[in-house]
C-alpha cells in the first residue's frame, strides 16, 4: 500500500500508533474498513468522527492485523500544531481478507449443449454456487432467453446447485448462445455462459443413382475392359456400400468386379452391360454396351501412371509427357487392390504426383467425341485433406476428401466423368484447398465411336428455319461398315424421335468416315399416316441413326433449333400479322401447343363436353405441353389475342397439325 500527499509524492515518514485503544474505544468510530490491494494483513481505517468532539476526529490510520502494526497517516516531519494527514492511494475498498467474509465461486465459466432438430431436448446441466468461507444469502439468477431456463435448487448456503434446461421445440438449426448472472446480497456476482447448438436432423443415406461408365465402348477381340459403377445418395455425395452384380448378354464374360473380356473372334454387337447395386431395400440396374471389333477400330484407351517410373506397372505409361508441375512421392503403406471394381495393378497406387498445383495435356486426341476420364486415387493417411479436380475446365471434385469416401487409409478409389471434347485436348487440373493433392494415375477412355453428324448449318444455337425449306444434313459413319442411315426429327428436344427417311434409311458407302449428305425440304408433318406430327416447333433435333440400331451409335444436335410454319396472313383475322400463329403435335403421351403473336394472348383447352382443362396466358413466341389428346379429351386448342380475336385448331386425336 503506498501513501501519497496531495502533490502525488510518496510520504515516507508515518507517525506510529501508540494508543491501540483508539481502534476499539466507543470515542472513535470510522465509516467503513477498507482492505489494502497488495496485502491481505493491512486494514485502513478512513477519516471518520468521535462523537462530534473535533479532538476526537480520527485521522487515517492503517493496521496489521498479523503483527498488529498500525500508523496514523499524518507527516510526523511536522511540528504537532502543523500536521498533515494523508490517504491511501491504492486499496480495493469493501475487500475482505481470506477467512473472513464469504466468495461466490462457479464450478464452471460455460455450459453447452447439442440435439438434433426435431429430437428430444438434451439432458440438462449444472452449476454449482459455492463459498469456501461462511454461507451464500440470497442468490438469485437472472439472463436467461426464451429457450432456456435456470432454477436454483436454494437462495443461501456454502454449496448451491443451479439447474440448466434447454428447450430445442420450435427452434431452427444453429447456434444459439446466452449469458446466466449469479447474484448473491452477501458475495457479489458472477456470470456463465450457455452455448445451445442444433443440428440439422441425422439423414440417412440412400441409394439414389446408379451410373455405369463408359456408357459406350469398342473393344478389339480378346481384350478386356473394366467398366464401373457411381454409386450416389439423395444428397449426390458417393456412396461406397452397395453391392454390385455385373451381366453381359454377349461377345465375352464380366466378372464381378465389372471386368469384361471380349471373345478372341470379331462379334461386333452392340452386347449389354447391366449393373446392379444393391443397399437394402433399394436396387438399381444401369446399362452399358460394348462392341467387339477389330483392334484398329477398338476405342482410344491411355492408362497413365503419376508415380514413379521405375514402379512400371504393365501397360500403363509414365507421366513425364503430359504433366506440368509436382512431384514423385512414394507410399510406404501395404495397398491391396483386392476386390475393388476397376482397380489398376497395385503398382499405380504404390506412387503419386503431388504438388499444389499440377495439371495434365492429353492432346492428339480426335474431337468432337465423349471420353471418359478415369481417376485412380489413393490417401496414405486417414484424415480430411481437401483437393479439387477439373477436367476439361468443369471441377469435378470440389474440397474433396479421398480417404473419407475410400473407407481409411491406403484404400484405392477409382471415379469416372465423362466428357465431350470440342478439341483435340483432354486437360486435368489439380489443387488443393487444404493440404495437398495427389493423384496414382488417370485412364483417357474414348467412348466407341458413332457417326459425326450436323455441319452447318445445324449445331448452333438460337437458329430457325421455316416449313419448305431445304435443310442439307450431313453425316458420317466413324465405326464398322453400315449400309443405311435413318435420320430422324424431335420436336420436344431429344426426348422422341420419329424417321422421316423411310424404312430403309440413308444409302451407306461400304467404307468407313465416306460423308453423307441429305438434303431435307422440310415438310409441315412428319410420321405415319394417321399419326402425323407438326413440325413447327422451338425445341427441334435431328439425330442420325444406323440402320441395324446400336451398331457405332447415334448422335444428335447439339442444341435446339426452330422449326416455323410458312409465312401466310389468315383470313378473317386482320389483326393476326404473317408470324402470328397456333399449331400443336402429339408425341407419344404429350401434347405440345405452339403459339405466337406480337400482342398479348391466351391460350385455352376445352375438352368435348365443353370443359377447359387448360389455360395460360402468354405473349411473343410460347411453347406448352399438356397430356396428350384422345377422341374422349380435347376437342379444341382456341388462341385469343388482348384485342378479340380468335384463331382455333381441332384436334384430330392421334395427331394433326
Amino acid at each position: 500500500m503506498r501513501i501519497l500527499d496531495t502533490l502525488g509524492n510518496q510520504v515516507g515518514s508515518l507517525l506510529r500508533i501508540q494508543d491501540c485503544t483508539k481502534f476499539t474505544s466507543t470515542s472513535f468510530r470510522w465509516d467503513m474498513q477498507t482492505w489494502s490491494g497488495n496485502s491481505d494483513a493491512w486494514i485502513c481505517m478512513p477519516v471518520g468522527t468521535g462523537n462530534s468532539i473535533p479532538e476526537n476526529n480520527c485521522s487515517p490510520c492503517i493496521y496489521n492485523i498479523n503483527t498488529q502494526d498500525k500508523f496514523c497517516l499524518q507527516d510526523n516531519s511536522s511540528s504537532s500544531s502543523s500536521l498533515r494527514h494523508w490517504q491511501p492511494y491504492d486499496y480495493y475498498s469493501g475487500w475482505a481478507p481470506t477467512g473472513s467474509n464469504p466468495t461466490l465461486q462457479l464450478s464452471a465459466p460455460a455450459l453447452s449443449f447439442a440435439a438434433d432438430s426435431g429430437t428430444a431436448n438434451p439432458p440438462n446441466q449444472t452449476i454449482t454456487a459455492t463459498t469456501p468461507n461462511g454461507t451464500l444469502s440470497g442468490l438469485t439468477t437472472s439472463g436467461a432467453n426464451a429457450w432456456l431456463t435456470v432454477t436454483p435448487a436454494a437462495t443461501s448456503g456454502a454449496s448451491i446447485t443451479i439447474i440448466n434446461s434447454v428447450n430445442i421445440a420450435g427452434r431452427i438449426p444453429g447456434t444459439y448462445l446466452d449469458t446466466i448472472t449469479v447474484n448473491t446480497t452477501n458475495a457479489g456476482s458472477k456470470t456463465y455462459t450457455i452455448t445451445l447448438t442444433i443440428r440439422k436432423p441425422a439423414v440417412t443415406a440412400v441409394l439414389t443413382s446408379l451410373s455405369v461408365s463408359p456408357a459406350q465402348y469398342t473393344v478389339a477381340a480378346g481384350s478386356s475392359v473394366n467398366f464401373l459403377a457411381t454409386c450416389k445418395d439423395q444428397s449426390g455425395k458417393y456412396f461406397t456400400t452397395a453391392t454390385m452384380s455385373w451381366a453381359a448378354s454377349g461377345g465375352g464374360t464380366i466378372d464381378q468386379y465389372g471386368a469384361y473380356t471380349a471373345s478372341a473372334g470379331i462379334t461386333h454387337g452392340p452386347h449389354r452391360i447391366i449393373g446392379t447395386a444393391t443397399a437394402g431395400s433399394v436396387t438399381l440396374r444401369d446399362t452399358a454396351w460394348v462392341t467387339v471389333s477389330r483392334a484398329k477400330n477398338a476405342s482410344i484407351h491411355k492408362r497413365i501412371d503419376c508415380g514413379t517410373n521405375s514402379l512400371a506397372p504393365a501397360g500403363w505409361l509414365t507421366d513425364d509427357s503430359y504433366v506440368t508441375g509436382g512431384t514423385d512421392y512414394d507410399i510406404a503403406g501395404t495397398i491391396s487392390t483386392t476386390g475393388i471394381a476397376g482397380a489398376a495393378p497395385v503398382n499405380v497406387y504404390k506412387s503419386v504426383r503431388r504438388g499444389s498445383p499440377h495439371s495434365y495435356s492429353i492432346a492428339a486426341l480426335p474431337s468432337r467425341f465423349f471420353y471418359t476420364t478415369r481417376l485412380h486415387l489413393v490417401d496414405w493417411k486417414d484424415t480430411t485433406r481437401l483437393m479439387s479436380y477439373s477436367i476439361l475446365g468443369t471441377n469435378v471434385l470440389r474440397d474433396f476428401s479421398i480417404s473419407s469416401v475410400a473407407g481409411g487409409a491406403n484404400k484405392p478409389l477409382i471415379l469416372d466423368f465423362t466428357d465431350l471434347t470440342t478439341d483435340t485436348i483432354i486437360s486435368i487440373s489439380c489443387s488443393a484447398t487444404s493440404g495437398d493433392v495427389f493423384e496414382a494415375g488417370f485412364e483417357i477412355i474414348q467412348n466407341f465411336l458413332k457417326p459425326v453428324t450436323l455441319l452447318s448449318p445445324l449445331g448452333g444455337t438460337n437458329q430457325k428455319f421455316t416449313v419448305g425449306q431445304t435443310l442439307p444434313v450431313q453425316f458420317r459413319n466413324d465405326t464398322v461398315t453400315i449400309s443405311q442411315m435413318f435420320i430422324e426429327l424431335s420436336i420436344n428436344g431429344g426426348q422422341s424421335y420419329i424417321n422421316f427417311t423411310g424404312n430403309y434409311g440413308i444409302p451407306m458407302a461400304d467404307n468407313r468416315t465416306t460423308w453423307g449428305n441429305y438434303n431435307w425440304t422440310i415438310p409441315d408433318s412428319v410420321g405415319d399416316p394417321g399419326s402425323r406430327v407438326s413440325t413447327v416447333s422451338t425445341r427441334c433435333k435431328i439425330r442420325v441413326r444406323p440402320y441395324n440400331d446400336m451398331v457405332g451409335g447415334s448422335d444428335n444436335s447439339d442444341s435446339t433449333f426452330t422449326i416455323d410454319p410458312k409465312s401466310a396472313t389468315i383470313a378473317g383475322n386482320p389483326i393476326f400479322s404473317a408470324g402470328d400463329r397456333l399449331n400443336y403435335a402429339i408425341i407419344g403421351d404429350l401434347m405440345t401447343i405452339h403459339a405466337s403473336s406480337s400482342i398479348a394472348f391466351r391460350i385455352d383447352v376445352f375438352s368435348l363436353t365443353g370443359e377447359r382443362i387448360f389455360s395460360s396466358a402468354g405473349m411473343g413466341d410460347r411453347t406448352y405441353s399438356l397430356p396428350k389428346a384422345t377422341a374422349q379429351g380435347i376437342a379444341l386448342v382456341r388462341m385469343k389475342t388482348a384485342l378479340g380475336n380468335t384463331l382455333v385448331k381441332t384436334v384430330l386425336g392421334a395427331g394433326g397439325n
